[in-house]
C-alpha cells in the first residue's frame, strides 16, 4: 500500500511525496488472538507529513485534496487553521453537521445522510467538533451500471460554489489540471 502526494496546477501534475506502508510491527489481536502486523507509521500521519514537507518546500499550493479516510476534525483544523491551507474532500454519511451557528451552539446536529437538500446544491454548515464552518454539497450521479450514487464533498474555502467544488474535485481525482 501507497500514500502519495500529487501537486497539480495548470500546466503540470508532478508527484511531490510518495510513501510505501510497510507493516513490520508485529502484535496480537486481542479479538481473535492472533498474530498480525502493522505500520510503525499510519497512512494518516504520512499524509499529513508529506502535506508539512510541501509547505516547508514552499510549494505554492491552495487546496488539499483527499479521500474521507483523512477528513477527520483534527485533519481538517491542522490544514486550515494551521498551514493556512484549504481542503475539498468527500466525507461519509454518518458524519453529524449543524446547519448554523446557532444550531451548532446548542448542540443541534444531524447526520449528514438525512439531510433534505436538493440535488447538486451547496449548504454552510459546522461539522462537528470543529471552530469554523464548511461549505457542504450534495452531488447526485449514476455511474456505469446505472446505480445511483450520492457524494458529499465539503470545502473550508466557503467562497466557493457547487461548480468550482465539484470542477476542483473532478480534475484532482481524475489526474487532469486545475482550470
Amino acid at each position: 500500500m501507497r500514500v502519495s502526494c500529487l501537486y497539480q496546477n495548470k500546466a503540470i501534475s508532478l508527484p511531490i511525496g510518495f510513501g510505501i506502508v510497510s507493516k513490520t510491527e508485529k502484535y496480537i489481536d486481542k479479538k481473535t488472538q492472533k498474530e498480525k502486523r502493522r505500520s510503525t507509521k499510519t497512512k494518516n500521519t504520512m499524509a499529513l507529513e508529506m502535506i508539512v514537507q510541501a509547505i516547508k518546500n514552499q510549494v505554492k499550493f491552495k487546496y488539499v485534496l483527499f479521500d474521507a479516510w483523512f477528513s477527520s476534525v483534527e485533519n481538517l483544523r491542522l490544514i486550515k487553521q494551521k498551514h493556512k491551507k484549504d481542503v475539498i474532500c468527500p466525507i461519509k454519511s454518518n458524519r453529524k453537521v449543524a446547519l448554523s451557528l446557532a444550531d451548532k451552539k446548542n448542540g443541534r446536529w444531524v447526520v449528514v445522510s438525512t439531510l433534505e437538500i436538493q440535488a447538486n446544491t451547496e449548504l454552510e454548515i459546522y461539522l462537528e467538533g470543529l471552530e469554523f464552518p464548511l461549505k457542504l454539497i450534495k452531488q447526485v450521479f449514476t455511474n456505469e451500471d446505472e446505480i445511483i450514487g450520492i457524494l458529499y464533498l465539503i470545502s473550508s474555502d466557503t467562497t466557493l460554489s457547487f461548480d468550482q467544488i465539484t470542477t476542483i474535485y473532478q480534475r484532482l481525482r481524475s489526474g487532469g489540471n486545475l482550470p
